[in-house]
């Protein structure tokens, strides 16, 4: 899996996000609004939305934003998230928790795609969200749990970024910044596969082999009883 951008926002307090350099990648660049480095992560320093994006280009159009968005302060901001495919201000896949509605919200623009109540992201505490489009179909990832997916085409092709607002400086943080490649396909470890008529004997090199999530794999295979059942074992 392939990173275009890391970014663990180390630096002096008050910089300038288009100041600073990140871990990976190349220079940030602020719509509207700036936001600066305090305590090693990105935030508003004073009321406003402060949305960026990194000039790195990923490899493909396919491909996943995330991060870590802390609320400290929530009655002083109205949250944050990552944007992924954007090409202007309000023209991006975002990914974002609005603190006045206790929700995650998936917008392009100014449309509403899905959305996902979250009503233990309190003060204190801290989500990782990972925001990732494949063709046509838009996830959001929440703590390692997929809470809205969509399918939608408004946006094809652009950047990573993320956006936070808030109203002090302690209202809405987020740090450990990364666009990468799509993880596919099973996650390593044994697994299970049972059913009929979902396998392919090739007899000439006694391989089976079947499709998993997409990805074609090859099986061992041996003989077992009763006859016309077989163990496999991935490879």
């Amino acid at each position: 899996m392939a990173n275009y951008v890391t970014d663990t926002f180390t630096d002096t307090d008050t910089t300038a996000l288009s100041a600073h350099t990140p871990d990976v990648g190349g220079t940030w660049t602020p719509y509207s609004h700036e936001a600066v480095i305090m305590s090693n992560a990105a935030t508003p320093l004073v009321f406003s939305n402060c949305a960026a994006f990194n000039s790195t280009t990923p490899a493909t159009d396919d491909y996943q934003v995330s991060a870590d968005l802390s609320l400290t302060l929530p009655s002083s901001g109205n949250g944050g998230g990552v944007r992924i495919r954007d090409t202007g201000e309000f023209a991006a896949y975002v990914a974002s928790f609005e603190i006045s509605a206790g929700q995650w919200q998936l917008t392009y623009g100014f449309a509403t795609l899905g959305t996902y109540v979250d009503s233990g992201f309190v003060d204190g505490t801290t989500r990782h969200v990972i925001l990732s489009a494949v063709g046509t179909t838009i996830n959001v990832n929440i703590n390692g749990v997929d809470r809205i997916t969509v399918t939608d085409s408004s946006g094809s092709t652009g950047l990573g970024g993320f956006e936070i607002a808030g109203g002090s400086t302690t209202g809405c943080n987020l740090d450990n910044f990364s666009v990468d490649d799509v993880v596919s396909g099973p996650p390593a470890g044994t697994h299970i596969v049972t059913g009929r008529d979902n396998f392919t004997l090739d007899i000439t090199t006694t391989f089976l082999s079947t499709t998993i999530t997409g990805r074609t794999v090859n099986m061992t295979a041996g003989q077992a009883e009763p006859p016309n059942y077989f163990h496999v074992g991935m490879i």
